[in-house]
């Protein structure tokens, strides 16, 4: 009995030991997750006397030591207000918890921090409550983020809301101050000739009697000057010292610290948005990152009102404008008939003003029956009031000739003396090249990465192709066939041979070699690639080559082995498209359109044309309608080496008629040197 009494005893003992060691694991392990938490944890006894809290507490409270903080009492000390701390508690007394409860506290040095807190009882093995634990997650950073995307939006809203900024200025300066402490702030622009700012906006108090409106003076020698020169933001710390202490409008302003950033509207440094502070070291990165959010709407804001500026000042300058202007400017009244349209309607549409003029239900019939809704609402808005101003809506219209475009409209309302609203007025813009430009770009990231699988697969391959068409080459020397024996071992040869010039465009497609740019004759590369192309086999006499070339075609910056593959490629396939004969017709000239230096290629054939939905895949790696006779490479090859020139290329085609290939190359290549892609 004794012995027995002895064992249970040491079992006991075992028993009690394992136990122990297991508690000491599990609370060594939530102590590390006490400790490391990024939250604030916290324990206090029943009069919320904090009785532990972690390091995330010290750090957010801002005190020097956890000892400072055990001393202190949650409601009394912690909470800004500790009739909302005495409140918290009793709802945690009577609930039990209360969870993502937003709390106000304060820090050490008195400042407010809001919290998130999540509380619950604390009890004893008896239930017995010794007390309250609880999470409490900092929310300054997110209330910040809140605050100023509200901020943001009310700004765009204030500067969509008149198309004249300066009618507005005094609520946007009010909102942006809420998130950018200044005293002064200031908007600057170029005068026609660039060499000189004018004062476009300030702050009431922001010259006194010295600077004004209106006002001009020269860009040199000026911190203003030196952001619109160089396009780049300029902080400073102290107006005192340094390279600006000179600065004369410095100086009237009368400030310690500025912030100078350029505004760009269209590609086209246009002024600069400045702010200025009675305080030393005042503005920091984070100052220039929220502006930068409002700039770019502040510029198209500005930039609206200096075009509808010189349109109120007289109605010629207007119309001589206007009829200047690549964009379609379009006014019409309440019921739809067309008051004003600019000679761009037909440049960009095909369709003359009188046109639209005797037939208004054109436009709505060019509108792409998938966009007319978004349109036709968007109007209705604008004429409704509903809508101050619509800007940028991007929408598809049919040409006169058929041809699909992609256009961005900015749309205002009409008024007339007394502020009714009439009608509307706007500014269409042709944007198509843009979206292929972005579609291109799309295109280059896919390409990038189906590159490197082609460039894979062809290495795994080329060995094992390799050490066949070395062992072909023995057996040809080594053997003497005759009859079928013979032609099943052309045919391993031929297919061998066919095999390797696959994988060789496999490799060209992934890593193709470098790109040399000089300064070429276009029409010389073209006739030479025609050249060649008439002795090739499957060039036969049933086709006939047509050349259309201007006679103002300048020298090219291209690379001519590659760029003699894009002839080669595009001839081949009109070939291949003519099996019983055609024509193929290559015109060059140089297109006439302002601020842009381009020359524009086109390869055209009578062919047995593309279906729309092959020619949506054309450009795509690996797609072929030639079936066993191809890869699928030639002309996705060919559009990267386009695209590496700086160009763009376009195919249109009408099943059993035509294909026509448009190439355009800028003459002066911005990557004018040699190329890695």
């Amino acid at each position: 009995m004794e012995q027995e009494l002895h064992n249970y005893t040491v079992q006991l003992e075992k028993i009690v030991e394992e136990r122990t060691r297991k508690l000491r694991v599990s609370e060594e392990k939530y102590r590390r997750l006490f400790e490391t938490s990024k939250d604030v944890v916290f324990f206090c006894d029943t009069e919320c006397q904090f009785a532990d809290i972690n390091q995330a507490g010290v750090d957010l409270f801002g005190y020097k030591s956890k000892n400072e903080i055990l001393k202190l009492n949650l409601v009394q000390h912690v909470f800004f207000s500790p009739v909302e701390g005495k409140a918290i508690k009793e709802m945690v007394c009577k609930n039990g918890f209360i969870k993502d409860y937003e709390v106000e506290l304060k820090k050490e040095d008195g400042s407010r921090v809001p919290c998130l807190m999540t509380s619950n009882l604390r009890r004893d093995e008896r239930n017995n409550i010794i007390g309250y634990e609880g999470i409490i997650i900092d929310l300054t950073e997110r209330k910040k983020i809140e605050q100023e995307k509200d901020i943001m939006n009310n700004i765009n809203k204030i500067l969509a809301s008149n198309l004249d900024i300066r009618e507005v200025y005094k609520s946007f300066s009010e909102e942006l101050n809420k998130v950018v402490e200044f005293d002064r702030m200031s908007i600057t622009l170029l005068d026609e000739k660039r060499d000189e700012l004018l004062i476009f906006a300030v702050s009431k108090d922001y010259y006194g009697s010295k600077l004004e409106e209106g006002m001009h003076y020269s860009k040199y020698g000026t911190l203003a000057g030196k952001v619109v020169e160089n396009g780049e933001v300029y902080m400073v710390s102290d107006t005192s010292q340094g390279a600006f202490s000179t600065d004369p409008i410095l100086f009237k302003e009368g400030i310690k610290s500025r912030l100078s950033l350029p505004l760009i509207c269209k590609g086209e440094i246009v002024g600069s948005l400045n702010f200025g502070s009675k305080n030393v070291k005042n503005y920091s990165e984070n100052h220039v990152d929220i502006i930068n959010k409002i700039a770019p709407q502040l510029a198209i804001a500005i930039d609206n009102t200096c075009l509808f500026d010189k349109i109120k000042e007289s109605e010629e300058k207007y119309r001589n404008l206007v009829e200047d202007i690549e964009d379609v400017i379009f006014r019409l009244d309440k019921k739809g008939r067309y008051l004003f349209l600019n000679s761009a309607l037909k440049n960009v549409t095909g369709y003359t003003p009188r046109e639209f003029y005797e037939n208004p239900s054109i436009a709505a019939e060019m509108i792409h029956k998938h966009d007319g809704e978004l349109v036709k609402d968007t109007i209705r808005k604008v004429i409704e009031g509903e809508l101050k101003v619509s800007k940028d809506l991007e929408y598809r219209i049919y040409c006169k000739n058929g041809e699909e475009l992609w256009v961005s409209q900015n749309t205002y309302p009409f008024k007339n003396k007394k502020g009714n609203i009439v009608g509307i007025e706007g500014i269409m813009r042709d944007i198509t090249n843009s979206k292929k430009i972005e579609e291109q770009i799309r295109r280059s990231e896919r390409l990038a990465s189906i590159g490197e699988l082609a460039a894979s697969i062809a290495h795994e391959i080329r060995n094992p192709l390799g050490a066949i068409s070395n062992s072909v080459c023995m057996l040809k020397r080594d053997l003497s066939l005759k009859g079928d024996d013979q032609k099943l071992f052309e045919m391993v040869v031929e297919e061998t041979d066919r095999l390797n010039s696959i994988i060789t465009n496999f490799l060209t497609f992934a890593h193709p070699a470098a790109y040399h740019f000089v300064r070429s004759n276009i029409l010389e590369i073209i006739d030479e690639t025609l050249f060649f192309l008439e002795q090739d086999a499957r060039f036969h006499k049933e086709i006939k080559i047509v050349k259309i070339y201007g006679n103002d075609i300048p020298m090219v910056h291209v690379d001519r082995n590659w760029i003699r593959k894009v002839f080669w490629n595009l001839l081949v396939n009109s070939i291949d498209a003519m099996p019983q004969g055609g024509k193929i017709f290559v015109r060059v000239r140089k297109l006439k359109i302002p601020h842009k230096n381009e020359i524009e290629i086109v390869v055209a054939d009578t062919g047995v044309g593309i279906s729309p939905e092959i020619i949506r895949k054309i450009f795509e790696p690996f797609f072929t309608t030639k079936k066993s006779q191809g890869t699928g490479l030639g002309l996705s090859i060919v559009h990267r080496i386009v695209d590496n020139h700086g160009g763009v290329i376009d195919v249109k085609s009408k099943q059993n008629k035509w294909t026509i290939f448009t190439i355009r190359l800028p003459v002066k290549n911005e990557q004018s040197k040699t190329v890695y892609v």
